[in-house]
C-alpha cells in the first residue's frame, strides 16, 4: 500500500534527479506500482512471497505492448536491498547500474551489501590469449542468437522455433565476435583474467564474481581445463 501511495512522488523524483537513468518513455498519464513477479517459497509449514515492485513510466508501442519503468536503483536503497544483473548484459550497462547504487547507499548513508551482489559473466581461460578467445567462439555465438530470438518473442518460446532460419532472416545483424570480447565476455589467461577481477574489486567494490564457463555447448574437456586453471592460478591471487 505504501507503494501504491508514493508511487507518483517516487517517479517524480527520480525523472528530476540527474543522477538517476531515465526511463525512455514518459507518458505521465498514470504512475502505478505493480506486481511485477511474486517469488514463493515454503518455510517450516508457510509459504513466503517476495514480490518485486515495478513503477510503470510509459507505455511501449505495439507490437512489444510493454512498459519501460524508472531506475529502480532508489527502491533497492530504500529497502536494503541488493541488485542482481545478468552474464549477457554489456559490461557498460551493468556496471552503470552498479555505479548508481552505491552512489546512492552513499547518498543515504548505508553501507552497499557487495557480498551479496554476484557479478555474472561468461568467462573461460587457456594458457594462451588465442586458445582463450577461440575455444568458445562457436558457443557464444549461439548463446548470442538465442538471447537475441528470444527477444523478437510476443509469446510462446523458441523451443519450436528454427534458430538456423532465423539467423538467415533476422532484420539486423548482430555484433561480431570481437564486439562481444570487448563488452561482455571474459576470456583470456589466468594472468589476464586477474588483471580484470582486481580492476573490478577496486573500481567496482566487486567482491562476488559468479562465472558460467560451461555455456553454448564447450566440450567438457576444455569447461574442466578452463575451471582448473582459473582454481589454481586465480583464485589463489584473491585469497
Amino acid at each position: 500500500l505504501e507503494d501504491r501511495r508514493n508511487r507518483k512522488a517516487r517517479v517524480e523524483a527520480v525523472l528530476r534527479d540527474p543522477a538517476y537513468l531515465s526511463p525512455p518513455l514518459v507518458d505521465g498519464v498514470d504512475y502505478l506500482a505493480e506486481i511485477y513477479q511474486m517469488a514463493l517459497t515454503a518455510y517450516e509449514g508457510m509459504y513466503i512471497g517476495f514480490p518485486m515492485i515495478f513503477n510503470p513510466a510509459g507505455a511501449i508501442p505495439p507490437p512489444h505492448g510493454n512498459f519501460t519503468a524508472l531506475n529502480q536503483t532508489e527502491l533497492a536503497v530504500s529497502r536494503d536491498l541488493p541488485v542482481l544483473t545478468g552474464a549477457n548484459t554489456p559490461d557498460e550497462d551493468v556496471l552503470g547500474i552498479r555505479t548508481l547504487y552505491l552512489d546512492a547507499c552513499k547518498r543515504a548513508g548505508r553501507e552497499p551489501p557487495v557480498h551479496d551482489m554476484p557479478f555474472f559473466r561468461l568467462a573461460y581461460v587457456a594458457e594462451d590469449a588465442k586458445t582463450a578467445r577461440e575455444d568458445p567462439r562457436e558457443a557464444l555465438s549461439w548463446v548470442r542468437d538465442l538471447n537475441g530470438l528470444r527477444r523478437t518473442l510476443t509469446g510462446g518460446s523458441e523451443i519450436y522455433m528454427d534458430l538456423d532460419h532465423w539467423r538467415q532472416t533476422r532484420a539486423t545483424p548482430p555484433p561480431s565476435y570481437e564486439d562481444d570480447l570487448q563488452t561482455t565476455a571474459y576470456f583470456g589467461t589466468p594472468d589476464e583474467m586477474c588483471g580484470w577481477l582486481r580492476g573490478l574489486r577496486d573500481q567496482y567494490q566487486m567482491e562476488y564474481f559468479g562465472l558460467d564457463m560451461a555455456f553454448g555447448g564447450i566440450a567438457h574437456d576444455k569447461v574442466m581445463r578452463a575451471m582448473k586453471l582459473f582454481a589454481e592460478e586465480v583464485i589463489p591471487k584473491f585469497r
